[in-house]
């Protein structure tokens, strides 16, 4: 479950809270200043949309279609997607991108689709969330090594 905090500040510099609640977090980037996320009963992450749980540090992919037989620079070297992208994980963002557009350029190669993506709110919600438990045991993401709530530092 997520939920979502907006304040409304008020012309007498009072404020508002409403609190959302749902189980669909695509839209609170645009309906809320700060989110938490709930698994197992308690508070496993919690921040702005642009930051929870470090989605704005959160390393950035490239995806893009290229055409058969189309080989970009070794180090470059990315894994095709099942949909028919193929998928790099640039380690600097800028430069990696720069040679993968110069090599398409210089080789006449269409970069179709070309994108590049960080984690969405639904991408960090279910990293965070795990998958559903087995029936009797505990929430796999609530007690995973290294989990916020696991360590017991969990933010309420």
């Amino acid at each position: 479950m997520v939920i979502a905090h907006h304040r409304l500040r008020t012309h007498q510099e009072t404020y508002l809270q409403i609190t959302l609640s749902s189980l669909d977090p695509t839209d609170y980037r645009y309906l809320a200043d700060r989110v938490a996320v709930i698994a197992a009963g308690r508070i496993v992450a919690q921040g702005t949309p642009a930051t929870l749980a470090g989605r704005d540090t959160a390393r950035a992919r490239i995806r893009c279609r290229l055409p058969d037989g189309a080989a970009p620079p070794g180090d470059l070297s990315g894994r095709a997607a099942g949909d028919g992208f193929t998928e790099f994980v640039p380690g600097d963002l800028t430069r990696d991108l720069h040679r993968l557009t110069g090599w398409a350029i210089d080789h006449g190669v269409a970069l179709d689709g070309l994108q590049i993506l960080r984690p969405s709110l639904e991408d960090i919600y279910l990293q965070l969330t795990g998958p559903p438990p087995a029936h009797g045991t505990g929430h796999p993401a609530a007690t995973a090594p290294g989990h916020p709530a696991a360590a017991g530092t969990g933010e309420r």
